[in-house]
């Protein structure tokens, strides 16, 4: 409940500072050292493959990539939590990799009952709307997860790749 409430405060903090995001724009980004990057938060609601109802909360901070096209590529750490119905909780780390603002993979680490498991996921979206899915490998079994979420940046920050 604290991390939710710490999220929703930036969420809402932020997002009324400068519309959705705080924009850092130096006065040339082109010349800027930087690439370029962002900071968002997330809130996601789905089911697992048992149809067990969850909530997820996390906060993504990406880089961008060197890239000579107009899609902008990034890469990412998330950090996040995951609340069940049944009870259950587990805190999820992952690296990604994202075409904003279309898709994404990421690879991580969830630590369910102080052990660490493999995770994968994937998304497609557009914009702060994204269909996310996950898989979390636990010795005895594979849990597939899958669910809507709501993902707001709330700072950008204009670089050399990244720019208005």
């Amino acid at each position: 409940m604290k991390m939710k409430r710490i999220l929703l405060f930036f969420l809402f903090i932020f997002s009324t500072e400068n519309g959705f995001a705080q924009i850092i724009a130096p006065e040339n980004p082109g010349a800027s050292g930087f690439p370029g990057g962002y900071i968002s938060l997330a809130i996601q609601w789905g089911k697992n493959n048992n149809g067990v109802s969850f909530r997820s909360y996390q906060a993504t901070a990406g880089i961008a990539l060197p890239n000579s096209d107009n899609i902008q590529t990034f890469i990412g750490l998330t950090v996040g939590k995951r609340k069940l119905k049944n009870d259950t909780e587990y805190d999820y780390y992952d690296l990604q990799l994202s075409i904003s603002p279309y898709s994404g993979l990421g690879i991580g680490k969830a630590k369910l009952d102080g052990n660490f498991h493999n995770r994968i996921k994937g998304w497609l979206g557009l914009g702060p709307l994204i269909y996310s899915g996950d898989w979390l490998y636990l010795p005895d079994e594979k849990i597939a997860n899958g669910g809507f979420m709501v993902s707001l940046p709330v700072t950008v920050v204009f670089g050399n790749q990244f720019s208005p």
